[in-house]
């Protein structure tokens, strides 16, 4: 087999690949990558020799990314390692994160030897030199390779895994300085509580960020065989064609250069600019170019809609595809046999179908279709001109209305990162009604109201968004936790068993599982449910927190302690996990260190209530009675409908002898918890204290009612009540 069928296979081979690989027939891709790399590398090269062609890398990244799709982590590393492709290194660092590999995923990344951050270029690097990033090769088009926004969030992650929160946040921070839409590094930033200022960095958008045109009915890959939906502008480059080799280095793999600069041809007009193009006419071309500077690669394919970067119409990496064709395009030209047209598979149909095209077109050349050479030049003219003004007002709309949405995305995770609840909830607010009918807002609102203990409203806002994304998994975990606080044990046992029937292997699954046991007082399985949660997803903070909480219910507290610190290393920003040790000192007796770590949680979450009534707990044990009752009059003023902060605030009154003020909220909490029993026994001791004997039996006899369990208490103070009584009696005599 001579060096040009080896190309033209290798070609066919790798279409192969990406068309079964974006499809997910993840068998035949793997097969077909596999003999592609037997095809490529020279043997003795498979594994572990360096350096390799650039071809070799490339193939070598393509069938390294059909593994990381089957799950094959360590193949992939092995596949990966050391290879000078950025594609690779890529690939390698994200197979150290899943497998927690860290420090190896730092260094592939960082590594000189290899080429690392040369690679990538991460500092400094503009557009023009990397060649990779968004800028260069436009949203429209399929990216393959990493950007170098995209290997900056991996380097974040795995720094941030780490516990190198500093170095994350430089990673993070550059990669949305290259990439205002990664989503990944906004995220990120604001769960480490780093401030983006979002209006000034979305006010960076630049038009060339928009797609350059927008087709509402891409051409499906079943039409990609006609003959009208080809890019003759490959034509040009078929004398540059033959130079590609199988081993020739960079010039081999598409992925590592620049695409060109190219015009799309409507199909309608294909065969008229043909013919007009081998005729050499200076008539007016129909060919429309398109605004950006670089169009789709794909021969026939209609320029996706924005946020659908990848595909073309034909579901193949564009750029390759485009340097394919012209090579293919150039064996088939430079022979007479038509042998070669009629072997070529069916996706490849559309080459031959441009050969034809253009010797027909050097046959009969198309006359224009309308009026004189000179009348369509004036309209064109002119329809041009106002399609420009058109379009380049829709654009600075459109740039416009992204970085409003943007801003106001990241704004409102940030606030609710750091737990200003109203604030986020306003600027969720000022999103179009249609993104707020969206699960990820109606998901922040339901947590914004778990957050404010406003169950109520939280579990409405959590039906809500369970209708409108009935299989999902995230935040459920909060949910489940919620029903728990809501004592609603059948909805949160059918909660458990649907999320379970969904995924097994969900950590939110086990967390409901381990919730509804809870509740059932069922403490060992319970933390089996937990355990299993933690297992699944060692990042899941919440599984351990669950877990701390449970042996706090069983009186375990070392156990305790361990799934809280194992909770805060998964993130130091989790307040629940520094809640949780509070209470665990609390209940030691150690009101320092409880103290220390409430106020901890606390600076996490200043607008949490119970948070505040911890620290006034502790200080009033304290004997800072005063004290204490600022903490629970803050919590009041935060949220006035709170029951524990009234409570406890009334409670600290009777002891300092203020019992219309505690009366006050006392009457409050009845107009809100009408049958708790601790309330009306508490009001019945300061009608006693103020010898309203016959309000003090009322209250009583109501609490007796309401808890027949505490009736020894109750009965105490009632004779108690008589006592005093007799005693008043005994003096006025």
């Amino acid at each position: 087999m001579n060096e040009s069928s080896t190309t033209l296979v290798a070609a066919t081979l790798r279409n192969t690949v990406w068309h079964y690989l974006d499809q997910d027939l993840l068998e035949t891709a793997a097969f077909t990558a596999e003999r592609l790399q037997a095809l490529v590398e020279v043997p003795g090269h498979l594994r572990g020799a360096t350096p390799i062609s650039a071809a070799a890398a490339s193939t070598r990244h393509l069938l390294a990314t059909v593994y990381y799709r089957q799950g094959r982590y360590q193949t992939v590393m092995d596949l990966c390692n050391k290879v000078a492709h950025v594609g690779c290194l890529y690939l390698y660092a994200r197979c150290c994160l899943k497998l927690g590999k860290l420090s190896l995923g730092i260094s592939a990344l960082e590594d000189k030897d290899v080429g690392g951050k040369e690679l990538y270029k991460t500092a400094g690097a503009t557009d023009e030199e990397s060649g990779v990033s968004p800028a260069t090769l436009g949203y429209e088009q399929r990216l393959v390779l990493p950007t170098p926004a995209m290997v900056n969030v991996l380097l974040g992650d795995l720094y941030r895994a780490t516990g190198m929160e500093k170095r994350a946040v430089l990673s993070y921070g550059l990669a949305l300085r290259m990439d205002p839409l990664c989503w990944e590094a906004s995220k990120a930033l604001c769960e480490l509580g780093i401030e983006i200022k979002a209006a000034a960095l979305y006010a960076h958008f630049s038009l060339d960020m928009l797609p350059d045109s927008v087709n509402p009915t891409p051409t499906s890959i079943n039409q990609n065989d006609n003959s009208d939906n080809i890019d003759n502008s490959s034509s040009s480059n078929n004398s540059n064609s033959n130079n590609n080799s199988m081993h020739d280095g960079e010039n081999h793999d598409p992925f590592l250069s620049k695409p060109k600069p190219t015009f799309a041809v409507p199909s309608s007009r294909l065969k008229q600019s043909t013919a007009r193009q081998h005729n050499n006419s200076s008539g007016d071309i129909s060919v429309s170019p398109l605004t950006s500077r670089h169009a789709p690669a794909v021969p026939g394919a209609t320029t996706p809609e924005f946020g659908l970067r990848t595909l073309s119409a034909g579901g193949m990496p564009k750029a390759p595809v485009k340097r394919t064709s012209i090579s293919a395009r150039s064996q088939l030209a430079g022979s007479n046999s038509s042998s070669h047209e009629l072997s070529a598979p069916r996706r490849s149909s559309r080459l031959a179908a441009a050969a034809t095209a253009s010797s027909s077109a050097k046959k009969a050349p198309v006359a224009p279709r309308f009026g004189t050479p000179s009348s369509p030049v004036k309209k064109g003219s002119l329809l041009r001109s106002a399609t420009t003004s058109t379009l380049s007002s829709d654009r600075h709309d459109a740039l416009r209305m992204l970085t409003n949405l943007y801003s106001t995305y990241t704004r409102s995770y940030y606030l609710f990162c750091r737990y200003a609840c109203d604030d986020a909830l306003n600027a969720l607010a000022q999103l179009p009604p249609a993104q707020q009918n969206t699960p990820w807002v109606i998901a922040k609102q339901a947590r914004i109201y778990f957050e404010k203990v406003q169950y109520h409203k939280s579990f409405e806002y959590f039906e809500r968004l369970r209708e409108v994304d009935p299989f999902r998994l995230e935040d459920m975990e909060y949910y489940s936790t919620l029903l728990w606080h809501l004592q609603q044990e059948v909805e949160l046992t059918h909660l458990a068993a649907y999320l379970v029937s969904i995924d097994r292997r969900a950590p939110q699954a086990w967390c409901a599982v381990g919730n509804a046991l809870s509740l059932n007082k069922d403490t060992e399985n319970a933390l089996r449910c937990f355990q299993r949660a933690a297992h699944l997803d060692p990042s899941l903070a919440y599984a351990y927190t669950l877990q701390g909480h449970e042996y706090v219910a069983s009186d375990s507290y070392e156990h305790a302690q361990d799934c809280y610190r194992q909770a805060l290393r998964a993130d130091k920003r989790h307040y629940n996990a520094w809640y949780g040790l509070g209470m665990v000192f609390l209940r030691l007796g150690n009101n320092d260190m409880a103290e220390l770590h409430f106020r901890k949680a606390s600076a996490i979450n200043p607008i949490n209530v119970v948070l505040l009534c911890c620290i006034g707990m502790v200080l009033e044990k304290s004997g800072e009675a005063e004290s204490a009752l600022a903490q629970y009059t803050q919590a009041l003023a935060i949220q006035p409908a709170s029951a524990l902060s009234l409570y406890k605030r009334a409670r600290l009154l009777v002891k300092l002898g203020s019992y219309e003020s505690a009366l006050e909220d006392l009457h409050k909490l009845v107009a809100m918890a009408p049958d708790e029993a601790a309330v009306h026994f508490l009001i019945g001791q300061i009608h006693k204290t103020l010898h309203n004997k016959t309000l003090a039996v009322r209250e009583f006899t109501i609490a007796l009612n309401l808890d027949p369990k505490g009736a020894h208490m109750i009965k105490e103070a009632l004779e108690r009540l008589e006592e005093d009584e007799d005693e008043d009696r005994g003096a006025d005599r």
